[in-house]
């Protein structure tokens, strides 16, 4: 695409250009269309979105509030150790299938130093996994303005199952699970103690 910049609103009739490889000349129309449908030389550059899945195992210390923008697969017998204060955001979907035996737990990394929330935010969450889950200790958490009121907090998103969650030994907030603007969520054999 080009304009022609002359003096006295002068234009040209007829435009032509060559082919720098094939020597071929051809003539330019003129064209008032903002695109051009796609073709073999001619497509839309789209940013490639990579959907990493980060993967958690072991022991996971944090040692500062933890915001996980990638989607996240959680091993079984993972143990998240939570600093005072400190919270666990997931903004997209995650994966956190532990089994009976070895649990997903997210506990104090000291004794008696409470923790912040464990929050699942946002639109890409949806479809989320928590099965075989201990939450030990939280209590809830303002984190980048946000309030989370509870050790479980679950905000603007949908379609997630939950199945056998033990949430205990909550401190200040009074919720232990804290559900805003969220849907279809299926809880099987939750458990506050």
């Amino acid at each position: 695409k080009f304009k022609f910049f002359v003096s006295n609103n002068a234009k040209p009739s007829k435009v032509y250009a060559r082919n720098k490889f094939s020597k071929k000349e051809f003539r330019i129309e003129e064209n008032f269309s903002k695109s051009l449908h796609p073709s073999t030389n001619n497509f839309p550059i789209v940013k490639k979105i990579n959907n990493k899945i980060k993967i958690y195992e072991g022991d996971i210390f944090v040692g500062s509030d933890l915001i996980i923008k990638d989607e996240v697969k959680i091993k079984k017998g993972t143990t998240f150790y939570l600093s005072e204060g400190s919270s666990v955001i997931f903004n997209n979907k995650v994966h956190a299938e532990g089994d009976m035996n070895s649990p997903i737990i997210f506990k104090e990394f000291e004794k008696d130093k409470k923790w912040g929330t464990i929050a699942i935010h946002g639109s890409k969450s949806r479809g989320s996994i928590f099965k075989n889950i201990i939450i030990d200790g939280g209590t809830g958490d303002t984190v980048n303005g946000i309030n989370y009121f509870a050790s479980l907090s679950i905000h603007s998103t949908e379609d997630i199952d939950f199945k056998n969650v033990v949430i205990k030994n909550n401190h200040e907030y009074d919720d232990m699970v804290h559900i805003i603007n969220s849907k279809n969520l299926s809880f099987q054999e939750l458990r506050l103690l």
